[in-house]
Formats: structure tokens, sequence, C-alpha cells
């Protein structure tokens, strides 16, 4: 083994000691133990088993630098300036939200006077024009499950795509980085507040973070309010908003705590978080460093680091989410406590339409009879024979097989497009 590839290594496992002490310690006594057994063989043998140990290591070595070495060039390729971002072409987000919103529903309900029809019959905000300058501020469902369906109803609501802000650990994973800053996400971090507000960027953003999104894992400090958001955590990008004359809307969002249940366990996601760069600086990029001042954090920012568990939970229901948007008065647009109030009463309204919905927010059934409408020859095949009297309301079973011929079928269906157009218009 080479002195460069010994002193690499030797420092590698002193930081991976520092930063898991607890792993750390079961390793050193797994080590002793093994050398204690290592000592009842023969130095023949102990001479074999270090060569092959040595060469494990070097191999490992080896695929750790080529592995690094492909991750530092993917992360080098261009990406997307956070202040020279323009939306995806209306007919890739159009494709992209109704194929979201057939698989993840979302009913949509907007408060009165804040949409107005558009010039091609879609809507759009009312009184907007060419103004842009909208702040969506949203709660946050468990594991943010809601935010794909939240940002593609908000798209075909609004005919505006708003530029969410990302847990920065989205940007340190290769070519996900990339793919999440073309459909315009940013770093959830101060510095990056200003470029985005002074462009005139719509925005949208849950306060809450990593700790309202993993709020049902134990140990994570418990809520802090009914929203779980950090106080102070919003006012810098208040004001700046209020600088720049932004109008604020209040989006409250729910239904994905009712399709899971209680956590199966919390998984400790320290590791992960620190492989992706969080707590040893960040991952190496071209040009000036989002993420340079992450260290400086103030400390009502850098809570989000003792979040060390994630809930772990299983699906069991297919349900219908719901959002409501509601316009934060004016005047109060500044307070971030007016701010939260109007998003909890967004939040009261969408649990009032799910209510409202009752059993109909259950989505299986409904699903397989629009599967059904979409290939016909399963569906002929699935209803009455003929000659049948229809009105008996008779049905023949559909089985898990032919759930499966309706899904094969999907990409030679004609009438696909037309299936995702009314399940995202439902």
């Amino acid at each position: 083994m080479s002195d460069a590839m010994a002193s690499s290594t030797s420092s590698a496992l002193l930081q991976l000691a520092m930063r898991f002490p607890d792993a750390a310690k079961w390793v050193w006594d797994a080590y002793l133990a093994l050398q204690t057994q290592l000592a009842t063989l023969s130095p023949d043998v102990r001479a074999k088993l270090y060569a092959a140990f040595s060469w494990l290591l070097t191999f490992f070595y080896s695929l750790v630098t080529v592995f690094s070495q492909v991750y530092h060039n993917i992360m080098a390729l261009p990406g997307t300036p956070t202040d020279a971002w323009s939306s995806p072409p209306d007919v890739l987000l159009k494709g992209l939200a109704r194929v979201i919103l057939f698989f993840a529903p979302m009913q949509a309900g907007w408060e009165n006077g804040l949409l107005e029809a558009d010039a091609d019959g879609s809507s759009k905000l009312a009184g907007t024009g060419a103004n842009t300058r909208i702040l969506f501020v949203a709660n946050s469902g468990l594991l943010s499950l809601e935010s794909l369906s939240l940002t593609a109803s908000i798209y075909l609501s609004t005919n505006t795509l708003p530029r969410r802000y990302t847990d920065v650990y989205h940007f340190r994973i290769p070519l996900w980085k990339h793919i999440i800053e073309f459909l315009g996400a940013v770093p959830a971090h101060p510095s990056t507040f200003n470029p985005v507000v002074a462009a005139g960027y719509p925005i949208l953003i849950h306060p809450g973070g990593r700790r309202a999104a993993f709020v049902n894992s134990s140990g994570n400090g418990g809520p802090v309010n009914e929203l779980n958001w950090t106080p102070g955590r919003l006012s810098p990008l208040l004001a700046l908003a209020a600088e720049h004359r932004y109008r604020i809307l209040a989006v409250g969002t729910t239904g994905v705590d009712a399709m899971v249940g209680a956590p199966l366990f919390n998984l400790r996601i320290d590791p992960i978080l620190w492989v992706l760069g969080e707590g040893r600086g960040p991952a190496p990029t071209p040009g000036p460093d989002p993420f340079k001042e992450m260290h400086k954090l103030p400390p009502q920012l850098s809570e989000e680091n003792l979040i060390s568990t994630m809930p772990v939970v299983f699906p069991r229901s297919y349900q219908r989410q719901y959002v409501y948007v509601r316009a934060v008065a004016e005047g109060s647009s500044g307070d971030e406590t007016r701010v939260m109030e109007a998003v909890l009463a967004a939040v009261e309204s969408a649990k009032t339409m799910q209510l409202a919905d009752g059993e109909k927010r259950f989505l299986l059934k409904g699903l397989i009879e629009k599967l059904h409408r979409a290939f016909g020859s399963v569906a002929n095949a699935a209803s009455p024979a003929s000659g049948e009297s229809s009105s008996s309301g008779s049905r023949k079973e559909v089985g898990l097989e032919d759930v499966f011929r309706m899904v094969g079928g999907l990409f030679e269906s004609k009438r696909i497009s037309d299936l995702l157009l009314s399940s995202s218009c439902s």
C-alpha cells in the first residue's frame, strides 16, 4: 500500500470515527477480537490472511477513488444559475403535471377572486398580468410526500411554475441536482433568498423544512408550534418579499397523513447526510460555491442539523390529497405570525374539503374504473355479457391479472392522454 493511500485512508477513517463515535467503538472492539483470534493461527496462515486483507483494502480504495472522480466530474457539469433560470416548455410541464396528478391526485380549492380565466381558456392568478412576484407559503406533510402533487396542482391552476426551496442535500446528489435545478428548485439557504427574490421569480417555500417533514420521528425535539416552524426562519424571506412587492399566498395541504399509518420505525439518517456532505462542508462545485457559508448559519437556522432520524412509513390506503390557497391580508404579509395564521386557516379549509368528499377520496376503485375506460378490450371482458340486463348492476370482479393487462397496454393506448387529462381535472 502506498504512503499516499495509507495517509488518505487514515484521514478518512479518523473523520468517520469522530463523526460516529459509537460505531467507531464497535469497530475497534471487533478489531481487537479479530486480533485475538488471529494470534491463535500459524504464522503462514496469518501472512496469507494479511495479504488478502491488504488486497481487499487496496481494491476498496481504488473503487472509492474511481467513484469519487466520477461523482466530482458529474457535479462539475454546468448547472442552472440561481438568478438565470427560465421555466421549461409548457408542453413538458403540463404532461409531467398530469402524470403526477394521475398517480397522486390532489383536489385544489382557491379563495374567491384569486383565479381568473385566461385568453386560452385556462386559469391564472387574478390581477397579476405579467407579474410573477408571488410567494406561496405552505405547510409540510409527513416526509413532504405532497410536494410533487402540490407543485403540479399550482402549475395547472395558474400556468405558473414556482421555484421551490428545497433541502440543500438534494443538491449534492449527481444528476438529480441537475434535474431539480432545471425544474426550478433552489437550495433552501438564506444566501439564495436575495437573488431569487430580486429576479422576481414565483416562489414556493415550506418554512417547516426537515423538522416539519420528519416531525413524527422520535428524538427530533417534537413540534415547536402547530406548523412545526422554527420561529424567525421565514422572517428574512418575508422582509425581502415585502421590499420587492411580492404577493403572499397561504397554502394548506392535507391527505398525506391519512394515507400512512404510524411510523414503523425511525431510521438514522446522519450517516447518509454525512456522505452527502452535511457536517463536513460543501461538495466541490465549479465556480462560486452556493454553500460556502453553510457553517456560518445562525443557531436558529442550523437547528435542522439536529434532525438525525426520519420516520419510515408504509401506505395503508390510496386517497386523494387536498390543497386550499388563500391570500394573506395586505399589511400583514411581512408578519411571520400573521402568515402562519393564514396557513393554518388554509389547512383547516383543506380539511373541510377532505371531510366533504367522504368516501370519494378513496381512489383505488376509481383508478380501476378509469383503467377500464382506457383499455376497452379488458373493460368489455369485465362488463356484463351480451343480453344480460344492465340494470341488475352485476359486474365481473376485476382480478389482479386484469389490472396487469391494463397497465401493460399503457403505452399502446391512444386514449391515455384523455385518461391523464380527466384525472388531472377531477
